[in-house]
């Protein structure tokens, strides 16, 4: 599945969480081709496997009833608290992530995404990127043919571009959806 689950690390009576992405597994390369399809999110809670009520059962009993389901195919019901944001990064791995959270640190210690720095203080413009914030409503309307022209300005992801700095960026509040992708301003110094 391309996915490594844990114990709630708040709350271990809460069930089981997705911790880890591959970004060269089957979650990641499926979230990566089909940008408007279902997100996959690390910390999302897994509440049910197969039909099977899993909320508030150990990491054992979820991993026992995935690893002994009858079917090659294992449908997981998931959950994510209403305040998060989804930050979808270029490698196909999506985070849950929280207002005000560093997002250099969501980058290097979730996404997996390698990022240059230099100054660490946003000033160098090194570690640049971009973001396409958007809604979840709004994307789901592109993806029925709506918004066409805005959709194409932003490879199908609709939204307003912006660049940034993650070295010193946090998650901003309000959105639902923040697409991130390597900046085409500028290019690092070897």
């Amino acid at each position: 599945m391309g996915i490594i689950l844990e114990s709630d690390e708040d709350d271990a009576s809460m069930g089981v969480i997705i911790k880890r992405i591959d970004p060269l597994g089957n979650t990641a390369s499926a979230c990566k081709d089909n940008p408007l399809g279902v997100d996959i999110c690390i910390r999302d809670r897994i509440l049910q496997v197969d039909n099977m009520d899993v909320s508030e059962k150990s990491l054992e009993d979820v991993m026992g009833f995935i690893i002994n389901a009858p079917n090659d195919v294992v449908e997981l019901v998931l959950a994510r608290p209403k305040d998060a944001i989804v930050m979808k990064w270029w490698n196909g791995i999506s985070v849950a992530a929280r207002p005000g959270e560093k997002i250099k640190n969501i980058a290097q210690y979730e996404a997996c995404v390698n990022i240059k720095y230099s100054c660490q203080g946003g000033g160098c413009g090194i570690c640049e990127c971009s973001m396409v914030i958007t809604d979840r409503a709004s994307e789901l309307e592109q993806g029925k043919g709506q918004g066409q022209g805005q959709e194409q300005e932003h490879g199908g992801r609709g939204g307003e571009e912006r660049y940034f700095r993650p070295c010193v960026a946090r998650v901003p509040k309000g959105p639902s959806l923040i697409w991130i992708k390597p900046s085409d301003r500028y290019e690092p110094l070897n």
